[in-house]
């Protein structure tokens, strides 16, 4: 049997190896947030949503975002989806540090903090996320972005301070979901 087939839809799926990736959606955010919020919250427009061609199948998720923080704070982020119309929760969250309960962790790699020295303020990280998900499910999954931060002060897609000068850059984020047959 051959590994591909033409059908009238194109490149039929059935088949494929395990771990070919067969189909990539994108998000991105181009506009800026912000919050002082110490919960988790929404970046609002921030998501992405692919519909997996079978429940065996995994989600590779690759989140890519750029951020900030008040001097001497720091914010974190983590990884939410819903499946279908349910609500959404975290999804690949690692809670194991039993000497610190109030350390976050999450697979997040990047942290929002710029420092305390001057010109702090127009410094602007990268938030990088690899999470492969399992939802196991053919309904539409969508995944967004939360973050906290010590309710000092986050910035979204901008540094701390912004100015209209060619030394100050404003990121756009961005989520990529991509089915992987399982």
């Amino acid at each position: 049997m051959a590994l591909t087939q033409i059908t009238g839809n194109g490149l039929a799926t059935s088949g494929m190896p395990t771990g070919t990736v067969i189909q990539i959606q994108q998000g991105k955010k181009t506009t800026l947030f912000t919050t002082s919020s110490s919960s988790y919250v929404e970046v609002t427009g921030f998501s992405v949503a692919i519909t997996p061609s079978s429940s065996s199948n995994k989600i590779l998720v690759h989140g890519s975002v750029h951020h900030a923080s008040v001097n001497s704070s720091g914010g974190g982020l983590l990884l939410y989806r819903a499946i279908g119309s349910g609500s959404f929760a975290s999804v690949g969250q690692i809670n194991t540090d039993t000497t610190n309960s109030s350390r976050r962790k999450s697979n997040w790699a990047g942290s929002a903090y710029t420092g305390d020295g001057a010109s702090d303020e127009i410094i602007v990280m990268t938030g990088i996320c690899d999470i492969l998900d399992a939802p196991s499910t053919t309904q539409e999954v969508t995944y967004k972005v939360f973050v906290v931060t010590n309710g000092s002060g986050y910035f979204f897609n901008r540094p701390e301070t912004t100015s209209d000068t060619s030394d100050q850059v404003e990121g756009v984020s961005t989520l990529t979901a991509m089915e992987v047959v399982g």
